[in-house]
């Protein structure tokens, strides 16, 4: 993580150039960041490189939408922002009840088949 005085220069440089480089350097200063929310769930059955890669994206979409000049401190701003994408994942991609492996990869099989028989 780096200073308010570092964090607020970068912010306004991006705000005003929005150049790629400059989000690519504020993400690779807060990866620390997303990758300690990553941990948070990483005995949840999914595998921690992945968690850590739904946080770098919201790291990224949260570097996009801050707005400096609210006032408050990116980290304030992003902290729940990667929680929420992490949050949103085991919702949306994941499955709510430990299924083996075994049933989700029959369920992988079987469902092109129920979809073919559907349509016909």
């Amino acid at each position: 993580m780096i200073d308010r005085e570092d964090e607020d220069a970068l912010f306004r440089e991006y705000t005003e150039s929005r150049s790629q480089s400059v989000r690519n350097s504020i993400v690779e200063r807060y990866t620390g960041l997303a990758v300690a929310l990553a941990r948070r769930f990483e005995n949840r059955g999914e595998p921690l490189e992945d968690l850590i890669q739904v946080a770098s994206m919201a790291l990224v979409g949260a570097v996009e939408r801050f707005d400096p000049q609210q006032g408050a401190a990116f980290s304030s701003f992003a902290t729940p922002t990667i929680l929420g994408e992490l949050k949103r994942h085991f919702r949306d991609k994941t499955w709510s009840v430990k299924v083996p492996r075994g049933i989700k990869e029959l369920h992988l099989r079987v469902s092109p088949a129920v979809a073919e028989l559907h349509a016909s």
